[in-house]
């Protein structure tokens, strides 16, 4: 019997509390007084019968064994054998007093009233299976006694008992229930004391440890990135302020929400998914992503994703940061555009241009046009100098030209003279300016050919050195021609260039005429008669036929002499050869009209074209019929009229100008950037000039938008604390942008370019890697990255990542190293910084979480001994109400009996709300396993148990089919168990019950409901709904506790979901709840 009870007790639930019942101080008193109140009791009667009954003996032997009980229990106890005690004594005492019953007066005997109290003592100290077990002992004896006792099986002896006695028994009976009661509520203080000091305690930790959060909290939402913790069901723990602005426009509500929730279904769906299982799985990654906002912008974060650790290994949650680089992708991008840019515009380019290093001449780069100008191609100039191919004629000449850029630092339009690849000289204006690119001087150089302009003007200046030798000497017929006869006088040299001897003689008019040829001949006499005729000079060109048979040009020019009747009577002039001028002239036109620079010619003093070429009018949009006969300001060519009288005194203060940059208007009226150079010279006394024109307009755009790139570069570069280096492998030598140098708080020009001095920069303990790394730029040609630290002048550390890549040389082999150093302390910093707050944060997590399990297990035990000590009374009150409703119900009146059956109504409510308290906190505590529910048969069976337990409702219930959550199978069933037993109860007023389960999807969100037709409510209400003993219908109404919806409410929130209500008076309730996957 004692095994069987020991065993049962170690295997009931409550065992840990039921020991520690038996080890309380409180209850160790109450043993030892309930022992000695027994003893001596039974001593202080058995002293006492004698005196009042002459039956004594009859009496004795109950009592005597009752002590017997008593005494051994105390033997034990003081063995500390407390449950064995217990159990002896409340047996024990039971046995010896159903004896005693047995053998005097029956059930009749005023010993049944010792009976609650030992009742009290069994639900106090035993198991609760002992306590029941007790009950249904202490029951089926009675029972037994009335049996045996109606059919005279019991050997019964009726004695009365005197009130003496009666008086002792009554109070020795009181005295054990005042010491009961007083012990068990004695205990209930202590208790109630130790709680209230615990949830001190507890409360004065939860606010240190809420202090220490929130100084946590504000060092995650102080660092410059968004920071999420999440469990394993990746339902947000914790999200700083960054990640709420970015994905909920700052919401506080996120906190619960699975990531599908609050990056949205698209992001989640797009790897997001597939990425955070390989993290819950134990990987640990990195990457860089595009995401969008809340607020719709897109923007780029490089994420890195940690799992978090848990028991056995296996990850509990996972936690992530986020670093927004959407302005560094941006000025990557940008850097990348501008250079991009930079060398289309030097690509394409017409004018040949390189970039060289200054100090020897060194190429960089060159662009197709100056390949097409000199023959060679990039393979053959890059790495090579000027002097190494022969570009120059001389190393002077190009010392002369570099002393004179470093000088003014920009040289424009400089004429010098190149040899090309195939040793021809070309003539070209050479402009330049120093660049510096990563801290090394170096020269942008254009090159503009004009050797053939320089051959046309060369030709020009012939022709006209020939016209003035011509002239000066002498070489100038003379004619006179004597109207009246007809005859003709000409010179020696007229006759030279007509092609006659000297000796010819007897010239006449006639004879002039037929040596001009047919189709030149009626312009002639009509030009010399027109001028007899109107008194003017007479002005013709024409050609002639020597005998010989050659053509010469003639242009003439004579005046008529009068009478004094106004009759000519003589003309006389002069005549010259023309026929080479012609034909420079022809050969002008030739270089003019084909020349692909724009040329003009017109008058200085006012601008009057007076010719153009094909290149001027494609060049400035008028055609020559618009340009010739007018001025350059009439059509609008300069700006105003005062840019060109600038250009205008330039020309008169030396007769020529080279390379004048002068802004011009089109047709189109868009404004171009040129180069003017040109030379006076004189037509028909007239001083006019020869103007090349160079559209430079692009040119001045390119070396705008170089600068700007290069401007951009630099700004990009210390923005983005990256600075560029360049590695001459052969040379071994090390050049850096000045960004390099304020990364490495060195003055510019200070670092001595070698890897030597480079090693002497960085901290000891990466200079063997470092001299490692180094060895890779013998390597093949690729993309390469390293991480160092250096040691700034004052000691600090710095954090340094460098990426370069390796070029090689025609023969293969690497020649050059292009890369980029970049400040990374902060952010190498703010990672040390956020693992050591990430190791802080596991450690406070741990230790809460330890504390608040072991406050929840207090609690635990302290609801299971309110519970457990409420009901022990509780059933007393209702079991002896029934007693007394059973076997005095005919003494009571109307009114006694319905206090009665209040009494047993409310001890029996007070029992249903601790079952409903109970309920509630186990839904609470209950661990989550999920899996696929199906709550269409959920709501079936329950339906089904609710018809059964009332066959004569006949409701109309539908169903709908398919309704599977993904969730705890008996937290739902809770759940539809109370929303269907509310729905049950409220319509069971109606005529046709109404109970409908199904499910809708607004807005795509699975929410599921219950719905039914009954007594409906307030809305204005709904806020208590939920609420724990808030009840908006009267107990006679509907019974309940308040309890059902709050259950229903925390086994939805416990799930991620949501819950409410949609209600009116008299048309029924519908709750509509989610259950997130």
């Amino acid at each position: 019997m004692k095994s069987n009870a020991a065993t049962t007790e170690t295997k009931t639930p409550g065992g840990d509390f039921h020991d520690a019942i038996l080890r309380d101080e409180n209850t160790l008193r109450l043993l030892r007084m309930i022992i000695g109140l027994i003893i001596s009791g039974c001593m202080v009667y058995l002293a006492a019968m004698p005196l009042s009954i002459e039956s004594a003996m009859l009496r004795g032997p109950g009592l005597v064994a009752v002590s017997g009980c008593a005494i051994a229990a105390w033997v034990f106890l003081r063995r500390g054998k407390v449950g064995l005690a217990v159990s002896l004594l409340i047996w024990g005492v039971l046995a010896a007093m159903l004896l005693q019953i047995g053998i005097t007066n029956g059930l009749m005997s005023r010993s049944l009233i010792g009976l609650p109290i030992l009742v009290v003592l069994a639900g106090w100290l035993l198991p609760p299976r002992g306590a029941i077990a007790f009950c249904v002992a202490t029951i089926l004896a009675g029972l037994g006694l009335a049996l045996a006792e109606q059919m005279g099986a019991l050997p019964l002896y009726v004695t009365p008992s005197t009130p003496f006695l009666v008086w002792v028994a009554v109070t020795i009976y009181v005295v054990l229930a005042a010491a009961v009661a007083y012990h068990i509520f004695r205990g209930f203080r202590l208790r109630h004391e130790a709680m209230r000091k615990i949830n001190l305690e507890l409360s004065t930790q939860i606010d240190h440890l809420s202090t220490r959060e929130a100084e946590l909290r504000l060092l995650m939402e102080s660092v410059p990135v968004m920071l999420f913790h999440g469990d394993r069901e990746l339902r947000c723990l914790h999200a700083n302020r960054n990640y709420a602005n970015f994905y909920s426009q700052g919401r506080d509500d996120i906190i619960g929400l699975s990531v599908r929730e609050i990056i949205g279904e698209e992001a989640y769906g797009n790897g997001v998914g597939e990425i955070l299982g390989r993290v819950l799985a134990g990987e640990r990654l990195a990457y860089r992503a595009q995401r969008r906002s809340a607020a719709g912008e897109s923007r780029v974060l490089d994420i890195e994703i940690v799992p978090e650790p848990g028991e056995e290994g296996r990850p509990r949650g996972l936690f992530a940061i986020f670093k927004d680089v959407t302005q560094q992708v941006a000025i990557e991008a940008e850097l990348r555009r501008s250079e991009s840019k930079f060398s289309s515009v030097f690509r394409s380019s017409p004018l040949a241009t390189a970039i060289t290093r200054l100090e020897d001449g060194r190429y960089i780069d060159i662009n197709e046009a100056f390949e097409r100008l000199f023959g060679w191609t990039r393979d053959e100039i890059i790495g090579r100098t000027s002097l190494d191919i022969g570009k120059w004629l001389s190393p002077e000449a190009r010392e002369n030209w570099a002393a004179a850029l470093q000088k003014a630092g920009r040289i424009n339009n400089l004429e010098v003279s190149f040899r090309v690849k195939n040793g021809e000289i070309r003539e070209v204006l050479l402009s330049s300016e120093i660049i510096d690119l990563e801290g090394e001087p170096c020269a942008l150089v254009m090159v503009a050919d004009i050797t053939d302009r320089r051959r046309a003007e060369q030709s020009l200046q012939e022709s006209e050195a020939r016209l003035r030798i011509a002239t000066s000497g002498g070489g100038v017929g003379i004619w006179e021609w004597d109207i009246a006869s007809n005859r003709l006088e000409w010179n020696e040299q007229l006759k030279v260039i007509f092609g006659l001897p000297i000796s010819t003689d007897n010239l006449s008019l006639e004879r002039f005429l037929g040596a001009i040829l047919p189709e030149d001949s009626p312009r002639v006499q009509q030009s010399y008669m027109n001028a007899l005729e109107h008194h003017c000079e007479f002005d013709c060109e024409y050609r002639i036929v020597r005998p010989d048979g050659s053509v010469r040009w003639i242009v003439a020019r004579g005046h008529g002499q009068y009478g004094s009747d106004g009759k000519p009577f003589r003309m006389a002039g002069m005549a010259i050869d023309t026929t080479e001028r012609k034909r420079a002239e022809e050969k002008f036109a030739k270089v003019f009209q084909a020349s692909p620079v724009a040329i003009s010619i017109s008058r200085l003093r006012d601008g009057h074209y007076l010719d153009v070429n094909e290149a001027f009018v494609g060049q400035f949009g008028w055609s020559r019929e618009e340009m010739i006969g007018r001025t350059s300001v009439e059509i609008g060519l300069w700006p105003n009229e005062t840019a060109r009288k600038l250009w205008a005194t330039e020309m008169r203060k030396s007769g020529r100008v080279r390379s004048y940059e002068a802004k011009l208007v089109v047709k189109s009226g868009a404004q171009r950037t040129v180069l003017i150079s040109a030379e006076q010279f004189g037509i028909d006394g007239e001083v006019c000039v020869i103007g090349i024109v160079h559209d430079i307009t692009e040119l001045r755009q390119a070396e705008g938008a170089l600068r700007e790139s290069e401007a951009r570069l630099r700004e990009a570069q210390r923005i983005g604390q990256v600075g560029s280096w360049d590695l001459d492998i052969v040379a071994k030598r090390m050049t850096w942008s000045d960004e390099v140098f304020r990364i490495f708080e060195r003055p510019p020009g200070s670092f001595g370019g070698t890897f030597q001095d480079l090693l002497s920069m960085v901290h000891p303990e990466d200079v063997a890697s470092m001299q490692q790394t180094y060895r890779s730029f013998a390597g093949p040609p690729g993309n390469y990255e390293f991480r160092h630290r250096i040691l700034t002048p004052d000691g600090r550390v710095k954090h340094i990542h460098a990426r370069w890549e390796v070029f090689v040389d025609k023969e293969g082999k690497p020649s050059r190293a292009l890369g980029t150093a970049q400040d990374i302390t902060a952010q190498v910093l703010a990672n040390e910084e956020i693992q050591h707050l990430n190791a802080e944060l596991e450690i406070r997590v741990q230790e809460r979480t330890a504390e608040l399990q072991s406050a929840n297990k207090e609690l635990e035990s302290f609801a299971y001994s309110i519970s457990h000590d409420l009901r022990a009374p509780l059933r007393g009150i209702d079991g002896f109400s029934h007693l007394l409703a059973e076997e005095y119900g005919e003494r009571l009146d109307a009114q006694g009996k319905s206090y009665l059956e209040r009494v047993r109504a409310a001890a029996q409510r007070m029992g249903h709300l601790i079952d409903d308290i109970l309920e509630l906190s186990r839904v609470s505590r209950h661990s989550m396993r999920r899996s696929q529910v199906d709550l269409s048969r959920l709501a079936g069976e329950i339906l089904d148990e609710l018809k059964q337990g009332a066959p004569a409702r006949a409701p109309r219930v539908s169903i709908a089919e398919g309704c599977t959550a993904f969730g705890d199978p008996q937290l739902l069933r809770v759940l539809m168990q109370n929303l269907l037993e509310n729905a049950w109860k409220y319509s069971s007023r109606e005529a046709v019950p109404t109970i409908e389960f199904g499910r809708e999807t607004p807005d795509g969100e699975a929410v599921f409901f219950v719905r039914d037709n009954g007594v409906g409510f307030d809305m204005k209400y709904a806020d208590r709904l939920f609420t724990p003993f808030q009840r908006l219908h009267k107990p006679e109404e509907f019974e309940g506790t308040g309890i059902g919806l709050a259950t229903v409410a925390r086994v939805v929130h416990r799930h991620g979901g949501r819950v409410w209500a949609d209600s009116e008076p008299g048309k029924g309730t519908t709750i509509r709840f989610t259950l997130p996957h």
